[in-house]
C-alpha cells in the first residue's frame, strides 16, 4: 500500500512491527503503536477509521501519557485487524477517565465487536497484560461501550463451545 498522504512515506514493514510486539498468540501479535503521526495515519488508512484523519490528536494523547494504543496484526498478511485504545487519563471521545480503561476495541471500518476470530487473542492479551474491563460506562463516538460489546460477544462464543 502506497501512502495517499503527500508528506508520508510507506507504512511500517512487518519486521519493524514485530519489533514492537508486546504479545503473540497463534497467527497474531499485538504491538504497541508508536506516538508517531505517520504511523497512525497509515494504521487509520489500513483500518478505514478515524486514525487516518485524527492522527495528530491521537499522537498527542499518546505522547502526553493519556493513552496507549495497540494493534492486533495478522502474521499471514502483516495487516492490522483490530485496534485497542487503553485510556489512562483521557478517552478519545468521552474525556477524562478515573482509572485505566479500554475505551475502544474496533476492527476494520469500526466493527465492534471485532470479528470473532480475533476475540481469543484479544481476551488472552487482556489477561496477560493484567487489563480488565473494570468500567463499561465509557461511551465511544457512536455512544456504545466497546467493553460491553466485546464481553457480551465473548460470553456467547464461550456458551456455544
Amino acid at each position: 500500500m502506497i501512502s495517499k498522504h503527500p508528506q508520508f512515506k510507506n507504512p511500517m514493514p512487518l519486521v519493524e512491527k514485530l519489533d514492537r510486539a508486546v504479545f503473540r498468540y497463534g497467527n497474531y501479535f499485538i504491538m504497541e503503536m508508536p506516538a508517531d503521526p505517520e504511523f497512525l495515519y497509515h494504521e487509520g488508512v489500513a483500518m478505514n477509521h478515524c486514525l487516518q484523519v485524527c492522527y495528530h490528536e491521537y499522537a498527542e494523547r499518546m505522547r502526553s501519557g493519556a493513552q496507549r494504543q495497540f494493534s492486533l496484526v495478522d502474521l499471514n498478511d502483516g495487516m492490522p485487524k483490530v485496534d485497542i485504545e487503553l485510556s489512562l487519563t483521557e478517552s478519545s471521545y468521552s474525556g477524562e477517565v478515573q482509572e485505566p480503561v479500554v475505551t475502544q476495541i474496533r476492527g476494520v471500518s469500526n466493527q465492534c465487536p471485532p470479528d470473532d476470530r480475533y476475540l481469543p487473542t484479544i481476551m488472552e492479551f487482556m489477561r496477560n497484560q493484567g487489563l480488565v474491563f473494570t468500567h463499561h460506562g465509557v461511551p465511544n463516538f457512536d455512544g456504545r461501550c466497546d467493553g460491553d460489546l466485546v464481553l457480551n460477544r465473548w460470553e456467547k462464543i464461550k456458551e456455544s463451545n
